[in-house]
């Protein structure tokens, strides 16, 4: 079923992405989940789609399909590359598909554009693309895919931002300058050195120059600037050539970039039209933007205090692992990697654990927070087989990135189970548990006093009440031992009666300590 309930991409030159939560079910009864990304040409209504998952021929759908028959009511499955996306949905149409799944030539997830159309599509990374096309629906297995948009996701993140701007909280603006392509060239014999300004209100921020980096410049560079409820919802772009005796060339700007679609959506992607001083197109800038919603007034109390919120991640261990080995000689050496939030921690190495090796280990990491976008509820999981001696290079065993951990980080609900592994199988076996430190040290594990007998408790309650019993007894004592002892023992009798006065006095001057211990023993 595929269930879109997200608004389109706006209209100001930018393209939103719509991630959603993808499962595929076999007919064995073997399931994985993988995450997708909702193709911005596809209609944004509420309707289901059902159906089988049917592989394209030919794959890449670059001529009309020979298996429309298959096809006909299905979600089919078409690899991304030689053709204009245009053309694979014209195909899939043409064939009567109910769905389209796009799966792309790397791991990654791609924001594909096209032509608006009847049907629903999303894209799905490659490792999809192997687990289903290469073993299952080659192989003859059936499979059906469910979508789920995480629903209200937008809407929620859109009040959240917004509830935060509008009581005063600043949030951060975090924009990735990816890279430049067919910038209009400002040389004549050399290539261009181009670096992008990026403007919001008074704050400006520059990336670093692409030396030699011609039309078509890569940065990769994050910038940030802060954002209140008024600050202009509005950012400025513009790309320079770097000159060494003079001023810097302006190679084309944009000064209309509408920070609208970040806001609604707490991630946006978009390819920002460059135009030069004449009014001329000057090439493009791809960029990527996401707000992290600024700490409250309580959660900076908390942080100030040495509060943290983490997450500890019970490794046990995984089975079914793929060898890689030549010719499968030799067990592998598996080692596990968990990111969140861009936070990556690992296992020690599992020495010739092969197929099933055992960890046994518990990684403690940063619980992040669900308003630092769509990213940061996400757990990815990977297991490695870690190469041998001073070439040996490490290979990956199996991959899962899509681990939502909303729940945990939400309610505090703990979660054990097994994750999946793509795109050849296995799995892992791990438990997740929200827990708060103070200054380095688990709160639980501070509170938490082993309880005792009651036997226990009755004899350090004796102990700890003795002395105010003695306190209580000394004038008795002292009129006891003066009558019994009479004459004969009177100068013994005035020793002791000298001495009890200063033992009293001693537990007088520690009583709050004393008081405070009868409590704990009767407490326990």
């Amino acid at each position: 079923a595929f269930c879109p309930d997200m608004p389109e991409g706006n209209g100001s030159g930018g393209t939103q992405a719509l991630y959603c939560k993808a499962t595929f079910k076999g007919e064995k009864g073997n399931t994985f989940n993988a995450r997708a990304v909702y193709t911005p040409f596809s209609p944004a209504s509420r309707r289901a789609f059902q159906g089988e998952i049917v592989a394209a021929d030919p794959i890449l759908a670059d001529k009309p399909l020979r298996n429309a028959g298959r096809v006909r009511d299905n979600l089919v499955l078409i690899l991304r590359g030689d053709v204009s996306f245009d053309t694979k949905m014209q195909h899939a149409v043409a064939a009567g598909a109910s769905g389209v799944i796009f799966a792309n030539t790397e791991d990654s997830l791609y924001l594909a554009e096209g032509t608006p159309t009847g049907i629903p599509s999303v894209m799905v990374g490659h490792e999809v693309y192997l687990s289903l096309h290469g073993r299952n629906l080659i192989g003859g297995q059936k499979y059906t895919g469910d979508f789920d948009l995480d629903r209200m996701q937008g809407l929620e993140i859109t009040n959240k931002i917004g509830e935060a701007l509008a009581n005063g909280r600043v949030c951060k603006l975090e924009v990735t300058v990816i890279g430049g392509s067919g910038l209009k060239d400002m040389e004549f014999l050399f290539n261009m050195d181009p670096y992008v300004e990026l403007r919001v209100g008074s704050q400006v921020r520059r990336t670093k120059t692409h030396r030699e980096g011609g039309q078509n410049p890569v940065w990769n560079q994050k910038l940030h600037f802060n954002l209140t409820g008024k600050t202009e919802k509005v950012m400025g772009l513009a790309c320079f050539d770097e000159e060494t005796l003079k001023a810097a060339d302006l190679v084309g700007f944009n000064k209309e970039i509408s920070l609208e679609p970040v806001l609604k959506s707490g991630m946006a992607e978009m390819s920002v039209p460059l135009k030069d001083e004449e009014g001329h197109p000057s090439g493009s800038i791809d960029i990527s933007m996401r707000v992290v919603i600024g700490k409250s007034p309580e959660e900076k109390k908390q942080a100030a205090k040495g509060v943290k919120l983490m997450l500890d991640i019970q490794i046990e261990g995984a089975t079914g692992l793929e060898n890689k080995h030549f010719l499968g000689i030799g067990a592998a050496n598996p080692f596990c990697k968990v990111t969140v939030a861009g936070v990556c921690k690992r296992t020690k190495t599992h020495k010739e654990g092969g197929g099933d090796p055992t960890w046994n280990q518990t990684v403690r990491m940063p619980a992040p927070r669900l308003g630092d976008g769509v990213d940061s509820k996400y757990l990815i999981v990977e297991v490695w087989d870690q190469g041998e001696g001073i070439l040996g290079k490490d290979e990956l065993l199996g991959k899962f990135e899509s681990f939502d951990l909303t729940r945990i980080l939400e309610n505090g609900d703990p979660w054990a189970g097994v994750i999946p592994l793509l795109p050849h199988g296995g799995k892992v076996k791990c438990r997740i548990d929200r827990v708060t430190e103070i200054h380095g040290q688990r709160v639980s594990a501070l509170s938490r006093a082993p309880k005792r007998s009651l036997l226990a408790r009755a004899f350090s309650l004796l102990l700890t009440a003795a002395p105010l019993g003695a306190v209580a007894a000394v004038p008795v004592l002292r009129g006891a031992l003066l009558h019994v002892a009479g004459h004969a023992a009177v100068s013994l009798a005035h020793l002791l009666a000298a001495l009890l006065p200063l033992v009293a006095g001693g537990i007088w001057w520690h009583r709050k300590t004393i008081v405070a211990s009868v409590i704990k023993g009767i407490l326990g």
